[in-house]
């Protein structure tokens, strides 16, 4: 059973997609597209737009309106998204509503050597958060995965994050064919090596409309079997816990008061918008 979240009164959340990769990875069934062109100043209209059209909604339908505590720029890839979005962003919100003084904002970021640059610059903007997604400290997987990232990267990329934020969080994916629990373990010993404030690990799901799922239907295997599955999560949630992360959502762990409040906002049925 999940430990019990304490609900959190008039919170309000905010979350801005970023669509764009530089690939699609196969088991990604998010709004996400490989597009080598982006019209900046476009988006920026865009999402400002929106913003202060479901801001105006919002305040008129909202029975107590929320200070807002939480941003999240997922994706897609967040750090391909220019800085000066960010920024105007978060500029608008302080016009738009109430501003919790120790707000959350969010940035999804790769471990690649490029978007690791960006890092500094979406602390400067405002950024005091980030989520890398590693997904796997292990070369092989990360092939299988069809992540751009090598695992040499991923190192580099925490470095530079520990060097800039607080809170670092990290995400990887296990449950993939043939993986045995003794090499999960192993790779968990690894991850709890890093010092991350908070781990998501997520069960390999074939979604419909990616590509492992038109390759499961060619009759490729894809995941490991569901008793293996079931294993390798109760040792997950028990090597964590037994090194300080508490489970307090399905695929979240946390160290003592490093719980994502973005995830407690959605988790507790709280009010949020949505952007992009």
């Amino acid at each position: 059973m999940l430990p019990s979240v304490t609900n959190q009164q008039n919170k309000l959340g905010l979350y801005v997609h970023w669509p764009f990769c530089l690939s699609k990875c196969p088991y990604c069934d998010f709004n996400s597209h490989s597009q080598k062109e982006v019209d900046v100043k476009q988006w920026q209209i865009a999402y400002i737009s929106e913003l202060r059209w479901m801001a105006e909604i919002y305040k008129q339908k909202a029975q107590c309106p929320a200070t807002l505590s939480s941003v999240f720029f997922g994706g897609g890839t967040p750090t391909l998204m220019p800085t000066r979005i960010i920024e105007k962003i978060l500029d608008t919100l302080t016009e738009l509503f109430e501003i919790d003084p120790e707000i959350e904002i969010t940035a999804e970021a790769n471990p690649s050597s490029s978007e690791t640059k960006k890092l500094s610059a979406f602390k400067s903007a405002g950024v005091n958060r980030v989520s890398l997604g590693a997904q796997s400290l292990n070369k092989n997987t990360l092939n299988f995965l069809g992540r751009g990232h090598a695992v040499d990267d991923i190192y580099k990329a925490l470095e530079a994050a520990f060097g800039l934020f607080e809170k670092v969080s990290a995400d990887f994916i296990y449950g993939i064919p043939n993986q045995s629990v003794k090499n999960w373990q192993n790779e968990l010993a690894q991850i709890l090596c890093l010092g991350l404030s908070h781990i998501s690990a997520y069960q390999l799901t074939i979604e419909p409309g990616t590509q492992f799922f038109t390759r499961s239907k060619r009759g490729e295997i894809l995941t490991c079997n569901e008793n293996i599955m079931t294993d390798l999560y109760k040792l997950t949630t028990n090597l964590l816990s037994e090194n300080g992360y508490e489970l307090y959502e399905i695929s979240n762990y946390a160290r003592p008061d490093f719980r994502c409040q973005h995830n407690l906002i959605y988790w507790n049925a709280q009010d949020w918008i949505g952007i992009g």
